[in-house]
């Protein structure tokens, strides 16, 4: 079926898999592949039966269930996708992906609590500086800010480069105004990515909020200059 794929004639190598299937079928793996490229088509009930035959046949495995209580998101069966979440972390305690995605689910369909409480296992489980940029990201978008700001920082002490939370942080500060702190992000972003427009721009015009700055005459050409040969 890779064949098939590389040739983009998805319909081919979903037959090509469905005959796989009927030929070995007690294997997981051809199961959750015929899944995959069911969903990919947009078929979410055949993708999904084929999922659920893949658990069937490898019912502890997490990635069966990952990729069922995807589809299951994918079409609108929240529950259903939960209930996946919630068995692979039955089965695999502090699985940081069930985990991301639950918590994820939780404040999608709007209990606020249960995907705080999510967040806060998957940092404590897996004390990454990407469990806690998903904790502070959360925090951030329920107007949690003071709770936001401690969880990225958490996540810059241990990842100094990570640039997604140091935006979100430089963000959070600006608009706490607190300027040095944003500028103190803005340049550490930079450091990291100087090649990247977007923290030149708004350090550039958090520069200019204090009137007027060689600086960020500065940033501000090189990001014009960057525009126009990009």
């Amino acid at each position: 079926h890779n064949y098939y794929e590389t040739d983009q004639n998805d319909q081919a190598a979903r037959e090509t898999l469905k005959t796989a299937c009927e030929l070995d079928p007690g294997s997981s793996i051809l199961k959750r592949e015929t899944a995959r490229l069911f969903a990919r088509s947009g078929d979410q009930d055949t993708a999904l039966k084929y999922a659920l035959e893949a658990i069937r046949l490898n019912p502890d495995a997490p990635e069966p269930r990952k990729f069922a209580a995807w589809i299951s998101a994918a079409s609108g069966r929240w529950e259903a996708a939960i209930n996946q979440y919630k068995e692979i972390l039955r089965l695999h305690p502090g699985n940081s992906d069930a985990l991301t995605y639950l918590g994820a689910l939780y404040a999608e369909t709007g209990r606020v609590d249960e995907a705080e409480a999510t967040f806060k296992e998957l940092a404590l489980a897996n004390p990454s500086a990407v469990s806690y940029y998903h904790l502070g990201s959360f925090y951030n978008k329920a107007g949690k800010t003071r709770e936001a700001v401690a969880a990225f920082n958490s996540s810059i002490k241990l990842d100094p480069e990570f640039t997604d939370a140091l935006t979100e942080l430089a963000i959070l500060y600006e608009n706490q105004n607190d300027l040095k702190s944003a500028e103190r992000m803005y340049r550490a972003h930079i450091k990291a990515q100087p090649d990247m427009v977007m923290p030149r721009a708004r350090l550039a015009n958090l520069l200019f909020k204090a009137g007027p700055d060689q600086e960020g005459d500065k940033l501000a050409g090189e990001n014009n200059l960057q525009s126009k040969t990009g």
